[in-house]
């Protein structure tokens, strides 16, 4: 399984670009959820950041952190890899890819970068 994420400091947000963030909200609306309309929309106008995007005065942002294993649907779907590949931000992404039979996570350092870690059982 190939599965994308951002190695560097703030993970996969560095990869973003304008263009980018719109094709995906085009192509992919099902992996955004809508924030209402924004109290400062002149801040938003052409802000792309961190996967937040204005679109007929209502705020979009890709719902990634919120959802199960981080976007799991989002980071191993093929079409989005090729997305990343011709309009992401070159370097500030990976995709790394795990054999089909391991449970992984997606593991979040201090800094935000991201990694794939195998799931292990705790106890305590």
């Amino acid at each position: 399984m190939k599965i994308l994420i951002g190695p560097k400091v703030c993970g996969i947000r560095t990869a973003y670009t304008m263009e980018l963030m719109k094709t995906l909200f085009e192509q992919f609306p099902q992996y955004f959820v809508c924030d209402g309309e924004p109290e400062n929309k002149d801040f938003w106008t052409d802000y792309w950041e961190y996967g937040t995007l204005l679109k007929d005065n209502l705020l979009y942002r890709l719902d990634l952190w919120y959802t199960s294993n981080y976007g799991e649907a989002f980071r191993t779907d093929e079409k989005v890899h090729e997305l990343f590949r011709k309009l992401g931000e070159k370097g500030e992404y990976k995709i790394v890819e795990v054999p089909d039979d391991v449970e992984w996570y997606l593991f979040e350092g201090e800094d935000g970068s991201e990694s794939i870690h195998e799931k292990h059982r705790i106890w305590s």
